[in-house]
């Protein structure tokens, strides 16, 4: 029996950036923000509690992306699933760069309505 792969990312956390609305060479819509999750943990030699806050970079396409661009903004709560993405590309310098991303395949914002921004 083969053994099947998954890759699957939940995430609940907080806009940290205004999203990024752009299209793709073949007019596609394409939404970017950066979420931030934090974690908060005992060291078992001490009282006090640490909190550690994660970045991840998001991407969404098509429509789910449009949407995302007008409810989405700094600071809201949100929840995204979707998978991660590693991209290479070469920078104008010649450097090689490694880019880890989640593709969003359901966004969620958490906060109460706001008004749709036009």
């Amino acid at each position: 029996m083969a053994v099947r792969d998954l890759n699957k990312v939940i995430l609940i956390g907080n806009v940290g950036e205004n999203p990024k609305l752009t299209t793709t060479s073949t007019g596609n819509p394409v939404c970017t923000f950066f979420m931030a999750t934090n974690r908060t943990w005992s060291p078992a030699d001490s009282t006090e509690s640490k909190e550690e806050t994660d970045w991840h970079a998001i991407v969404v396409f098509s429509q789910l992306a449009q949407i995302c661009s007008k409810i989405l903004q700094k600071g809201t709560k949100v929840f995204v699933q979707g998978r991660v993405q590693t991209r290479e590309f070469t920078a104008d310098n010649g450097e090689k760069i490694r880019k880890k991303e989640v593709v969003a395949l359901d966004v969620i914002g958490l906060d109460k309505r706001k008004e749709i921004k036009k």
